[in-house]
């Protein structure tokens, strides 16, 4: 039996998580916008927009 990835907005976030948690980004720093992240890990603007839209949501 296959072991279940996580979905993609959900790996995304984790990923974004971690540019954070590594001080990629400082406070107050812009993330990259939502085409370049799509672009840069080949995914939708929705899978981005649903990523960032949860990371907005926890704070």
């Amino acid at each position: 039996m296959k072991e279940q990835l996580p979905p993609k907005y959900m790996q995304l976030k984790e990923e974004i998580l971690t540019w954070i948690t590594a001080e990629q980004f400082k406070p107050h720093d812009k993330l990259p916008s939502e085409n370049e992240i799509a672009a840069t890990f080949s995914l939708s603007r929705q899978t981005v927009r649903q990523a960032l839209g949860e990371l907005e949501a926890e704070g």
